[in-house]
């Protein structure tokens, strides 16, 4: 947890090394997708770096953030920061949103509408995320 937060903070660094970031954002969501908490930090993490080009890991990221999603429907960060990595996402891969419309689970962007109104706390970021993505 402690790592991830460090490297949300080194984010903007020109010395960090992205791809290591990636990669450790991405192990955090695989290993340990019961923690809420990690996998709002490992998809606020992957949003913050400067400059990304996930390339073949696209649609793996798109997949954990979904899973985060599907894990955490309820938590407002995950809802918040998984909107904004697949906005991203969709706007630099051509290839994701066309997964998110077929492959993803049925109904699952539907789903993803309309959780922002389900959150234990209002949360504005996440329904604007949202709504942005659908």
């Amino acid at each position: 947890l402690e790592g991830c937060s460090f490297l949300l903070c080194m984010a903007s660094e020109s010395s960090l090394d992205v791809g290591r970031a990636v990669a450790a954002a991405i192990l955090c969501m695989k290993n340990y997708g019961q923690n809420g908490e990690l996998q709002w930090r490992s998809l606020a993490l992957l949003h913050a770096l400067p400059h990304w080009d996930l390339g073949d890991l696209s649609l793996p990221v798109t997949e954990l953030a979904c899973a985060a999603v599907d894990q955490h429907p309820r938590f407002d960060a995950v809802v918040e920061w998984a909107a904004k990595v697949l906005c991203r996402l969709v706007s630099s891969d051509r290839d994701v949103r066309p997964w998110l419309k077929t492959s993803a689970p049925k109904g699952w962007l539907q789903r993803f509408r309309e959780l922002p109104y389900g959150i234990r706390k209002s949360n504005k970021e996440a329904e604007r995320w949202v709504a942005e993505l659908w």
